[in-house]
Order: C-alpha cells, then structure tokens, then sequence
C-alpha cells in the first residue's frame, strides 16, 4: 500500500508534465505552425495535421497553400505518397504561386509521368485555379511522342484562362518548336511582366527568329520587366520588335549564349542602342557557354557588342585542358564593359596561361563598380600563389589609390590537381570586404590559413 502510494505521485507528475508539454505544442501560435509547416513535404503537413485540432488548423491556413511545390516521381503510381488532385480540389482556391517538378525518370517512365502530369493540369483548368506565377522546370523533358502533345494540349488550356499571371518561367523547357510556341500564343500577355525562357525549345536551332509567328508572338508581350533567352533566339528583327512593342519598362535582359560552332545571327550595335532607347533601365545578364577556346575570335565583335549594357558576366569553360587562349575575353571586358560590370564569375577548366591570372587581376583591378566576383579554377596548386598574389595585389593597390573597395563579395572555388596528381578536394571561401576597409592584413592572413589548412601550401609573407 505505501508502495502504491509512493508510485502514484511520480505517475501523476510524469502524466502531468506530458500533458502540459502536450498543451505547450497545442497552443502554439499559429504563424509559428505555419513556419513549420513551410519547412515540410506535403506527406509530412498530411500527417502533421491529425495531430491535433490546432495543427489541422495551420494545415487549412490559406497562407500554407500560397506557393504550392508539387512533386511527380515514377514511383507514385506503386505508392501513392500526395493525391495532388484532392489538394487542387480543397485548396486551389489559395494557390498564387505555383511550381511543378518532378525527378528526371527512366524511358519507361516517360508516359506515366506526363500523363500525371496532364491529369493535374486538367484539374487546374476545370477547377478554374487562378494563379498569378507558374515555374515549370523541365516543362516537356518526359513527355515523348503522344504524351508530349498531350500535356502541351493541357498547358494550353490551363494557361489561357490565366488572366492574372505576372511571372512565367519554363527555363530548361525543350520544347518542340511548335508546341513551344502555341504555349507563348495562349498566355495572355495583358499582366506578364517576368518571362524566363532560357533553353525553352529543346534544340539550338537556328532560324526561328526569322519565323513571322516567333515575332508575332514575342511582340505580344508588352510590360515585361525582366526577360531572359537565349542568344539563338535573337535578332535584328527580334530586337527591333522588343523596341517597338515594349513599354519601355524592361529592367533585366538575361541571355543565354552556348559557343560549340560558327554564330549565324550577329545583332548589330544600332539594334542595341534602339532598345536601350526605349527602355533606359535595362540592364544585361550575360552567360557565356564555351566548349572551344579556338572559336574565342568571334565572341568580342559578333556577340558582345560595346554599347550592351551588360552589368552581370558568367564565362563558362570546359574541355579545354590542352588548349590556350589565342584573344582572352578578358582583355576585351575589361576595356569594354569597366564602367557598367557590377558581377563577374568565371569558370575555367585547367587553363594555364598567364593571360588568364593577369586578365581576371585586370577585371578586378579596373572594373570600378565591380561588387561580386566568383571564380571556379581548375589550376595545378602551385599556381594557386600566383593568382591570389595578383588578386589581393589588385585589391591592395585599389585600397591605397582610393581608400575603399568596390568589390563587397569575393568567392573562390579551386578544384585541382597536385603536383603528383593525386586528386584533392573542392573547398570554397567567401569574402566580405565592407565599403570602407582599414586594411587588407585580414584578407590577407585568411587566404594564408585556408591554402595552408586544405593543400599545404604557404602564401608569400606580404610587407603591408
């Protein structure tokens, strides 16, 4: 009996202290429920939900189901994880900003995958869902024969009955040209004011921008602010129909150019300074993809023309361990773009050649707005002193000519090889110089240590 009596007050203050922790996570606020919930997949949320009435509560919050992810894998036909048509049905009225993705499947996923996908656009559409963004990676990637029209046929009608959508993006979409244009046809352009198109149709063909429908299309959009393509999507035609049409309102002009061959179409300077006319806010975000350092002749006149406002340039290189640079890009940004080029990054792939460590030193040297630079090398390790000499020299010259610094971040990433060819790690560093900066011996000490602690190598003592 005295057991018993001793046993029941622990009990009850064990039973007590969970109901009270029980009580803690019941009450909680519910702005805080929905944080939480944000954080998890829509099968966890499900689950979440029948904890308690609280937390059924945050589910129903039309604020959980503003951006909505939806998620297709090859797998959800053996086990159903998210019935995303029940969702549209209970909750599509919230739905404001909507993405669409899905892992990329085998081959004989390919028809399952876009007839998922083609169901939950045929439910948008009859449900009438009004969005006002849509993202869509990879728009057509698995649709293949009969399913590709299939689901391109339910974009279509989803899309059109959008009269409020503002942001579009089908980046990575590979499309066919004539699917991929009866998509731009049926958006309604009256409230479009974000387009992203990089890499949309699904070869780099040319010819397209000689198309009167392309143009016919393209000039349907009137307010756009921010446009991103591809460089094989432009033209003189192309660019004088931007400079016609627009309200003069476009701030972001981002092009994709891949340089694998001969370039066909050259946009002339006069069609540049036109649409700068008209839209005297525009800025251009440049990236250049290139796959062959001989072919680097024509990048400077035929691609990057002088009077582009380019303030952002993404270099790209691969496969290029053998060959040298016979006219570096850098040269020509520097002397071109020094007034306007506010980000830079460069990827190179075991290139060595001095022109390369003296013509990024001379970007961040004479670049004066320069704020973001973000350099991937692939150098031999024991070049890795010689670049970063050069750079900090740079920055360190720029501190004693002007007292302050343009560049705010500096990030590197070296992927190497060492002298005995032993593969080593990737590491990355970043760097935040603040606008009025006493010294660089910090900058300095931080390199010292981090090339010492990752490779073994030692950076000169420098005589601040």
């Amino acid at each position: 009996m005295q057991s018993e009596d001793l046993a029941g007050p622990s009990a009850s203050g064990s039973n007590s202290l969970i109901q009270q922790k029980k009580s803690e996570w019941d009450h909680l606020p519910t702005d805080a429920l929905e944080r939480i919930f944000s954080f998890l997949t829509h099968k966890d949320r499900s689950r979440a939900s029948v904890v308690c009435k609280s937390w059924a509560e945050a589910y129903e919050s039309p604020s959980l189901w503003k951006s909505p992810v939806f998620r297709f894998s090859k797998n959800q036909h053996c086990k159903p994880k998210f019935n995303p048509r029940h969702v549209v049905n209970r909750y599509g009225r919230f739905f404001r900003k909507l993405t669409i993705m899905y892992k990329r499947p085998g081959c004989h996923n390919h028809k399952f995958i876009a007839k998922q996908i083609s169901d939950f656009l045929h439910c948008l559409a009859e449900e009438g869902v009004q969005i006002n963004s849509i993202r869509m990676p990879r728009l057509m990637i698995v649709a293949e024969h009969c399913s590709r029209q299939m689901t391109c046929d339910k974009m279509v009608d989803f899309l059109k009955i959008q009269t409020g959508l503002t942001h579009v993006d089908f980046t990575n979409g590979r499309t066919l040209q004539t699917p991929g244009l009866q998509i731009l046809e049926n958006l309604v352009p009256d409230n479009i004011q974000h387009l992203k198109l990089q890499n949309f149709f699904e070869t780099q063909f040319s010819g397209i921008t000689s198309e009167e429908r392309y143009l016919t299309t393209i000039s349907r959009f009137h307010s756009l602010r921010t446009l991103s393509l591809n460089y094989n999507y432009l033209s003189d035609e192309v660019m004088s129909c931007l400079a016609i049409h627009l309200r003069g309102h476009l701030e972001v002009f981002s092009i994709l150019c891949k340089k694998c061959g001969s370039i066909s179409n050259v946009i002339s300077d006069q069609s540049w300074t036109a649409l700068k006319k008209k839209c005297p806010k525009m800025r251009v975000h440049f990236r250049l993809e290139l796959e062959d350092l001989r072919t680097t002749y024509v990048i400077n006149s035929n691609i990057l023309s002088p009077v582009m406002p380019v303030v952002s340039m993404q270099y790209i290189l691969a496969n290029t361990w053998t060959m040298t640079y016979d006219q570096p890009i850098f040269d020509y940004l520097t002397k071109t773009f020094s007034g306007t080029l506010r980000e830079a990054e460069f990827e190179l792939q075991g290139i060595d050649d001095d022109d390369v460590r003296s013509g990024i030193t001379e970007i961040v040297d004479k670049c004066s707005l320069l704020e973001n630079l973000n350099l991937r090398v692939r150098f031999p390790f024991f070049e890795m002193q010689e670049l970063f000499d050069s750079i900090l020299g740079a920055l360190f010259q720029q501190m004693m000519d002007k007292g302050t610094l343009s560049l705010k971040e500096f990030r590197a990433t070296f992927r190497g090889l060492c002298p005995d060819r032993r593969k080593v790690g990737i590491f990355l560093q970043k760097i935040y110089v603040p606008r009025q900066y006493p010294s660089l011996n910090s900058i300095v000490k931080l390199y010292r240590k981090l090339i010492e602690k990752k490779v073994g190598y030692t950076i000169q003592k420098w005589n601040l």
